[in-house]
């Protein structure tokens, strides 16, 4: 079962994610009719897929059967296209949070997206309004080390 696909900006990759209780996210290029099987996680739908604007990165979330929300920034090695985890964020054990506003920079190279609090009232989830935190992933080459960890930024509104 695939429960989300996206395309590519450049039209030539599928990133997408299958399964009922074994999910995983894979990358099909349209090109050479390849399946990139990027991850398998148990018990652990994959909530967003997003590419970056010119294709190079693609990022998804999760929150793991312990709570933990995940974001993961994969990039594809040049000469093979093969996919590599470029960067990645977690909250730590922490259920009550939402990771909203996911987007990239112009150029490829940062990932920002919004933390904000929720809890669940008569079966409806409801967000608190102030985001917690606004988190900024740098996206990582081969063979380049991140030099800074991931900034994060309390927003005041």
């Amino acid at each position: 079962r695939f429960k989300l696909a996206s395309l590519s900006p450049d039209g030539q990759r599928v990133a997408f994610s299958c399964g009922v209780v074994h999910n995983w996210v894979g990358v099909y290029d349209l090109s050479s009719k390849k399946i990139h099987v990027i991850t398998w996680l148990f018990d652990t739908p994959i909530d967003q897929i997003l590419w970056s604007p010119e294709s190079r990165y693609l990022a998804y979330t999760f929150i793991a059967p312990s709570g933990e929300n995940n974001v993961i920034v994969v990039a594809f090695q040049e000469e093979t296209e093969e996919p590599y985890v470029s960067n990645s964020w977690g909250s730590g054990v922490e259920s009550s949070i939402l990771i909203s506003n996911f987007k990239w920079s112009d150029y490829d190279e940062i990932l920002q997206f919004d933390m904000q609090q929720f809890h669940i009232e008569n079966g409806k989830i409801i967000t608190e309004k102030e985001t917690l935190q606004t988190i900024t992933l740098k996206t990582v080459r081969e063979k380049e080390e991140v030099k800074e960890p991931p900034k994060k930024v309390k927003r005041t509104n």
